[in-house]
């Protein structure tokens, strides 16, 4: 008797475990490229980049826990940045699901809330609507995602074929399309297999709410050194596509309201009305809007994210005060 007594106490323990855990509201942190868990993976820069800025997402993290606002990063495995969108993916919504006791279905709360950096946010569209949590995912928010793809790769993907010496510079960092499978889904032009943009492509989840953030600079002279000459390769990418023209329209940016966006039209002017040659050192602007729009902030790519070297400085600053805010207002919601 008391044999059993100890076992009904037990699994009502568990139990009561598990439903807290499914309960509980898990916002998920999902890096982009250069990245092998929750670090950075450069080749042979991977350990220096980490003494000195610490994990993936340091300065992120730093934000949000100063936020009250405790988030997860995943994947969670390393893997030298190797693996595939949707391989990311399925990782990551394994990782996730472990913290919701392992079982999501359509009866289960929806308090998973997706926070996807770069090519992270196309991983984070990938959850919300192909893997084992799409029923647990109330929101994913998009920083500078290339949802349209980004010229840069249909520029080095040539480079790295003929080996030149801009090609050769990414093959010695391993960016190359056997070692970085995602290389491929990243490409603007349309001239490959329609599996290759599936990641673009991919079909939104009705029930999940998208959001995204953009991020620009007025011009060149205001990237950092690590992003001015792929800022300009990105810029004469898009004029030899012509995408400066208008039918990319700028979407409109909203003031805070209680639903998480911005809920009074205005208009920037410095801006314009369209997005033109705009981009952050990585990705047309006009590649970034997402589901509903929450806003450009004038950073550059890393800024947006408070990714390495832009860690506590003004472009972190400036992308904190949209970032922040939204989280917040989607966490509490959820309570």
């Amino acid at each position: 008797m008391k044999f059993l007594i100890i076992t009904i106490l037990t699994l009502a323990l568990n139990t009561s475990i598990a439903k807290a855990a499914s309960t509980e509201n898990i916002v998920v942190l999902i890096p982009g490229a250069a990245s092998s868990g929750d670090r950075v993976y450069l080749k042979g820069l991977d350990t220096l980049a980490w003494i000195f800025y610490g994990d993936y997402f340091e300065g992120l993290q730093k934000q949000l826990w100063n936020a009250g606002i405790v988030p997860v990063v995943c994947p969670k495995d390393p893997d030298d940045d190797r693996r595939s969108i949707q391989m990311r993916s399925e990782d990551c919504a394994e990782q996730i699901l472990q913290k919701l006791g392992g079982s999501c279905n359509r009866k289960s709360p929806r308090n998973v809330i997706l926070v996807g950096y770069s090519i992270g946010g196309l991983v984070a569209r990938h959850m919300a609507s192909q893997s084992v949590i799409k029923d647990c995912v109330q929101s994913a928010t998009l920083l500078a995602t290339p949802n349209k793809g980004t010229p840069l790769v249909d520029y080095i993907i040539p480079q790295i074929q003929a080996k030149t010496f801009t090609g050769k510079w990414a093959i010695d960092y391993d960016f190359t399309l056997e070692k970085r499978p995602y290389l491929r889904e990243l490409k603007m032009d349309r001239d490959l297999a329609a599996k290759y943009y599936y990641a673009q492509d991919v079909v939104d989840n009705p029930k999940v709410n998208y959001y995204s953030i953009s991020s620009s600079l007025p011009s060149m002279n205001f990237a950092s050194l690590a992003l001015s000459t792929p800022m300009k390769i990105v810029h004469d990418e898009m004029v030899a596509r012509n995408l400066q023209y208008e039918h990319f329209k700028r979407p409109q940016s909203f003031k805070w309201g209680a639903d998480c966006k911005r809920m009074e039209s205005f208009k920037d002017e410095r801006l314009g009305d369209e997005f033109g040659l705009a981009n952050d050192g990585l990705i047309p602007e006009f590649s970034e809007p997402y589901g509903t729009y929450l806003g450009h902030v004038e950073v550059n790519h890393f800024g947006l994210a408070c990714f390495l070297s832009e860690q506590d400085t003004r472009q972190c600053d400036l992308a904190m005060k949209v970032l922040v805010p939204h989280l917040k207002c989607l966490v509490d919601q959820s309570h």
